[in-house]
């Protein structure tokens, strides 16, 4: 089985590596040879928009040469190098990771995979991870607004500041006619639902609010409109089902 997967490694295409990187990371990892003291590197809080530069140091620890043939990588956002592509048995090599966190937000990581064979032509391979806490430039509050069906309301969105400490509203796009929305400070959009002469043709719509900021690393953001039977329209079908059953009565 891990021949197989490995020789779809080798394939080189850009679907056949990302296969590869959850297959080959779900699979027994065997110490065949190629090590790495500290495989895992944890880089704690970071910001959105960077680009981050991390090294790990890795080691032939077999008693033969071992050939370095590809190296997987489970996303766009990262790229990867090594010093040499042949390890004479105790030699060492460094490895760099170039991950960009762009618009990430949470707990987010990056694999590396390093693909080789050795002498007898049995491969390796040697994962590698980079993981870090990325802290977003800001929050919207709430993150979703969900409106009853056939009332007129207005909400108020909050802008949050978190990393940029200056983040501000620039424009607001509203998805069709019963959704009105105007920025009203650089921190507040107010978001008004009109139902319209055919509310229930707006119920269980999930649509989304449109916010253009000033984050360069996440200048579009998206919140969820909801509309669902709640208050007046649940009691109305509440009591047109009870006057269909006094009449079919």
């Amino acid at each position: 089985m891990r021949r197989i997967i490995m020789s779809i490694c080798l394939g080189g295409s850009i679907l056949a590596s990302m296969v590869c990187v959850l297959l080959l990371s779900t699979t027994e990892h065997l110490d065949i040879g190629l090590v790495c003291v500290k495989p895992l590197k944890d880089l704690g809080d970071v910001g959105q928009g960077l680009i981050l530069n991390e090294q790990f140091e890795v080691k032939n620890s077999s008693p033969t040469t071992i050939t370095i043939h590809n190296m997987l990588k489970d996303c766009d956002c990262a790229s990867v190098k090594i010093s040499k592509n042949s390890l004479l048995p105790g030699e060492k090599a460094t490895v760099e990771v170039v991950w960009e966190t762009r618009s990430k937000r949470g707990i987010n990581s990056t694999n590396v995979i390093i693909v080789g064979y050795d002498q007898q032509r049995e491969f390796v391979q040697l994962p590698l991870r980079l993981r870090a806490n990325v802290i977003a430039d800001y929050s919207c509050e709430p993150s979703n607004l969900s409106f009853d069906v056939v009332e007129e309301a207005t909400q108020v969105l909050t802008l949050q500041p978190g990393r940029l400490a200056d983040v501000k509203f620039l424009k607001v796009v509203s998805p069709g006619k019963m959704f009105k929305s105007r920025i009203v400070s650089d921190h507040a959009i107010e978001v008004r639902y009109e139902p319209g002469e055919h509310p229930d043709l707006n119920l269980s719509r999930n649509l989304s609010l449109k916010i253009l900021t000033n984050s360069v690393a996440e200048p579009t953001y998206f919140v969820g409109l909801a509309t669902s039977a709640g208050g007046r329209e649940a009691e109305r079908r509440s009591l047109r089902v009870g006057s269909d059953h006094t009449v079919s009565s």
